[in-house]
């Protein structure tokens, strides 16, 4: 088991959602004519935030890595189930604030629209999971769990 503490993990928190709401992103569009599709490779770490114990659902996962076609992001999500039935919904955010709506469902990922670059994106992608689950909590007494990842599929923008 991996003993992981966080550190400034409620300032990363508000400065995702302060991009969120301050709705940065560039002007490109991507329409059926110049969209392409390429291979995605994405890896990161995330954080799931459960709560004070015994948790319930929905629960908050931030995941921050690289992706090929994306660059470094961040990534907020809530998971609405669990277990090999797990249901999620979120927001990546690209390192220049573009954003990519994001499903899971069924151990997919599905891309469902975004912004600035990612405007009309889609596409779909599975990961694997990299290290173990490691267990903590913060001075809040909320549950935390982090865990590495990899994943592969395609991205069409």
């Amino acid at each position: 088991m991996i003993e992981t503490k966080i550190v400034g993990g409620r300032a990363l928190l508000v400065a995702i959602l302060g991009l969120a709401v301050c709705g940065f992103w560039s002007a490109a569009t991507v329409t059926a004519e110049n969209a392409v599709t390429r291979p995605l490779r994405i890896q990161g770490q995330s954080t799931i935030l459960l709560g004070e114990w015994p948790c319930e659902l929905p629960w908050t996962e931030i995941e921050q890595g690289v992706a090929t076609g994306i660059g470094e992001f961040v990534s907020v999500g809530k998971y609405t189930a669990y277990g090999p039935d797990a249901v999620a919904f979120g927001v990546l955010f690209a390192a220049n604030s573009d954003q990519i709506y994001w499903q899971f469902s069924g151990g997919v990922m599905t891309f469902t629209g975004g912004t600035g670059r990612f405007e009309g994106v889609t596409g779909m992608l599975t990961g694997t999971y990299v290290s173990e689950y490691g267990y903590s909590s913060d001075p809040q007494g909320r549950v935390i769990i982090t865990y590495t990842w990899k994943g592969v599929g395609i991205i069409t923008y």
